[in-house]
């Protein structure tokens, strides 16, 4: 009779344990789906106002979500003494040539395996200092720089302040031209998360931009399809090993 009780049980458990995890799957599954969908519809429905007239007429009569193109230009742009040039954003990273040492495993002649301390060098991290432009300018209007996010740096030079002391500058131009997804709301500019969030700039065009995004939006949801099918067989496997130890 126990026999019986146990093959019940073997069945009955994993069937419970699937049944759960579906229906919980196809709950988290819808709310990302949805999520996906209202975001797609985002994108493929902002309105357009790449140049300064329209930009202007879709803050102005508070439009909702759409999308530019323009220059993003430096308000009294920054340097380094060292570097000169002038940039929206300097990063100057510093770094030392130190001396380390580690723990090794070799084997021996006569096939022992046997550990050594040995010495090396590298260049260590020791801090960095950035300078930032406060405003840019953005089809004539001025904005605070921090309103914005998404700059690449690019690696500027390096300096060696001696044999063992070197300084690596990155920096981004003081003039660009970026592609921005934003809302003209009541409260002006501001980022699709919200008021409290920057402006995502990018580098591509507004298509590709798009793009990049919905394959994004895809790949999220196939992966938690599969990260749920691996979670199931786990619980499943978990079980099974609880009850033949």
């Amino acid at each position: 009779m126990m026999r019986v009780d146990g093959r019940i049980r073997f069945i009955i458990i994993p069937m419970i344990i699937v049944t759960l995890t579906s229906l919980l799957g196809i709950w988290v599954h819808g709310k990302v789906e949805e999520n996906r969908i209202k975001s797609n519809q985002m994108y493929e429905t902002a309105i357009p106002a790449d140049d300064k007239e329209t930009y202007d007429y879709v803050l102005d009569t508070q439009q909702g979500i759409f999308y530019t193109h323009s220059d993003f230009t430096a308000i009294k742009p920054v340097t380094f003494p060292r570097i000169g040039g002038e940039y929206m954003k300097v990063v100057a990273e510093e770094e030392h040539y130190e001396m380390r040492t580690r723990t090794v495993s070799y084997v021996d002649s006569e096939g022992n395996t046997k550990t050594k301390t040995e010495t090396y060098w590298e260049w260590v991290y020791y801090g960095s200092k950035t300078k930032q432009v406060d405003k840019v300018k953005v089809h004539d209007h001025i904005y605070d720089f921090n309103k914005f996010t998404g700059f690449d740096g690019k690696y500027i030079t390096t300096k060696y302040l001696s044999s063992d002391v070197r300084i690596t500058y990155y920096g981004v131009p003081k003039k660009l031209h970026l592609t921005f997804l934003a809302d003209a709301s009541e409260n002006g500019l501001q980022s699709v998360r919200g008021k409290d969030s920057a402006i995502n700039v990018s580098y591509t065009a507004y298509d590709k931009f798009v793009e990049s995004k919905l394959s994004k939006g895809i790949l999220s949801t196939t992966l938690i399809v599969i990260g749920w099918i691996a979670l199931t067989i786990g619980l499943i496997y978990g079980y099974f090993y609880i009850e033949n130890n």
